[in-house]
């Protein structure tokens, strides 16, 4: 059967966001397995003849519904830091899907006004969704507020339960109620990346009763392996008598409060009162220096953005600790990537980190938002992870291998087409 297969990825970038890149390793693992495997998108980055662009045209008019989409928005506000998309606009993607030769259709990011709400329902082939996030069981938002306990995505979106913090009108109340009317007899299977993911989805009021597997997101294992830190640091002209932090910034902090850079500041702040200050120069990864200045007397090289995966992993060799501070994560692939070369990570003890980090095994889970305990969690890796090099590596190769999780989809749309 996997010969027969013609699967089809709709994302809206092959870029470099978290779910760009799962999307693009499972379409480049399901290639090296034999199967016919394409990429549509809205927005490509890429030469790869294997990307499908869903119109040149389309792009622009799609940024044009964005800035609709984004202006909407405003009328509801609300505490909750996650990003929020409506999904009320069509575009051409749905023609093209329905009319193209593939067999399967695997859905991931498709937010950004890619697919609408109604479009997904109109999709008349065996449909996967990776849940790289809430948004298909929740409201607007891409996830539930965990710092307000939201229960709205297991209750049903009501006057009654919304946030007190949350005011205007109640968009997330109308998309959710819009997803309830044209996926009342949805048929798609969905894909968890992680048990919080999966947990997460199968408490929801909207989706439950369908069904869902879980299954990692993948990386590329023979790119992220350890190599010897001191090349790594000469090959990326960084101090080789210094301990090494490193923190990713993938976007505009002051726009995605999720990621947690506020905390890692504030845990800076409490480890430059010790005596570890002289020692640790601090890796910041992204495109966003211009805006992060740490304002702290800890030498700080702003490395920007990094498309090479040769050279994050040379990058997350010459690392003593990854902080990852986020508040929620669906999956973790940074972290992941981190592991896999033998570098541990701090983070909080929430959502679907949990899958990645084992406790003083493969990192640090600090208390959930403590920012006293992430500073902890820092020092102590800073002191003790050269002793979890082998383990983190073993634990890639245990439980999140390349072949094995590919073969794994591959069973999944085999079930789909009976």
């Amino acid at each position: 059967m996997g010969s027969a297969l013609k699967v089809l990825h709709v994302n809206y970038s092959d870029g470099f966001g978290g779910a760009d890149i799962a999307c693009m390793e499972l379409h480049k693992a399901l290639k090296r397995e034999g199967i016919d495997s394409h990429v549509l998108v809205i927005k490509k980055q890429n030469r790869d003849s294997d990307i499908i662009l869903v119109s040149k045209k389309g792009f622009v008019l799609n940024l044009v519904k964005q800035k609709i989409s984004e202006y909407i928005l405003k009328f509801q506000r609300t505490a909750n830091p996650i990003h929020h998309s409506l999904g009320i606009f069509s575009s051409k993607a749905l023609k093209i899907i329905n009319k193209s030769p593939y067999n399967i259709i695997h859905l991931h990011w498709i937010n950004r006004e890619m697919l609408s709400i109604k479009d997904v329902a109109k999709i008349n082939k065996p449909v996967i969704w990776t849940l790289h996030d809430s948004w298909p069981f929740c409201g607007t938002e891409h996830h539930p507020n965990i710092l307000e306990n939201d229960l709205r995505y297991k209750e049903g979106y009501s006057r009654d339960n919304r946030s007190k913090s949350s005011s205007g009108i109640d968009i997330d109340k109308y998309v959710w109620t819009l997803k309830r009317f044209w996926w009342k007899n949805l048929k798609i299977r969905f894909i968890a990346p992680s048990l919080w993911e999966y947990e997460a989805f199968k408490s929801s009021m909207l989706i439950n009763h369908l069904k869902c597997n879980i299954v990692p997101n993948l990386i590329d294992i023979n790119i992220f392996k350890p190599i010897n830190s001191d090349f790594a640091r000469i090959l990326l002209n960084i101090p080789l008598n210094r301990k090494i932090i490193l923190f990713s910034v993938a976007s505009d902090p002051s726009l995605d409060k999720n990621k947690g850079f506020n905390f890692f500041v504030k845990a800076l702040e409490i480890i430059s009162k010790t005596n570890y200050l002289d020692s640790l120069h601090i890796l910041i990864l992204g495109t966003y220096d211009r805006i992060l200045p740490l304002n702290l007397p800890v030498a700080t090289t702003y490395l920007g953005f990094i498309k090479d995966k040769t050279s994050l992993a040379a990058i997350y060799n010459s690392t003593n600790v990854l902080v990852v501070s986020s508040m929620v994560e669906s999956f973790g692939l940074t972290s992941l990537e981190s592991i896999s070369c033998g570098t541990p990570v701090v983070a909080f003890q929430t959502s679907g980190i949990l899958d990645i980090i084992e406790h003083k095994k493969t990192g640090y889970l600090a208390k959930c938002f403590d920012i006293n305990d992430l500073a902890t969690g820092i020092v102590y890796l800073l002191e003790n992870g050269e002793s979890m090099k082998e383990n983190c590596r073993r634990t890639v190769l245990r439980k999140f291998h390349t072949e094995d999780l590919s073969k794994q989809h591959i069973k999944i749309y085999e079930e789909m087409l009976g």
